[in-house]
């Protein structure tokens, strides 16, 4: 294990608690807010901080010091070093053609809507010329 490895296994785990955390802390905000309260407890948004702050520390500790999870996150990272990334002139090619797929088809689509919208509008008028409606 390098310590390249390591450094993306630590921060990748402190991001992860961190971003559930966050999410932890605005939902108990929430559920604060319907129940209001929020309102009636002044200090209700500081506990909601404490316990997914304790939570966040609690989960990345947890993580950190757990082999199983540190072993698979050192494969992951390690085959994500074998991956062999296109090259800019790849991706530029690439993000052309399918822009202009995607511009064909959208045309492709607006003549059949087009179409269908005068076709529908032609039985529309015939069918009130022929039976007299409206």
């Amino acid at each position: 294990m390098s310590k390249s490895n390591k450094f993306w296994i630590f921060s990748s785990l402190l991001f992860a608690c961190l971003l559930g955390g966050f999410f932890i802390y605005k939902s108990s905000l929430g559920v604060g807010n319907l129940l209001d309260w929020t309102l009636l407890y002044s200090w209700y948004k500081y506990l909601s901080f404490a316990v997914a702050a304790f939570l966040v520390v609690c989960l990345y500790i947890f993580l950190v010091t757990n082999k199983q999870v540190y072993g698979y996150l050192d494969e992951v990272v390690t085959e994500i070093k074998k991956v062999v990334w296109p090259q800019k002139k790849e991706i530029k090619g690439s993000t052309i053609a399918v822009i202009i797929i995607t511009v064909i088809c959208s045309v492709i689509l607006a003549l059949f809507d087009s179409a269908w919208s005068y076709v529908f509008k032609m039985v529309y008028y015939l069918g009130n010329k022929i039976f007299g409606l409206s």
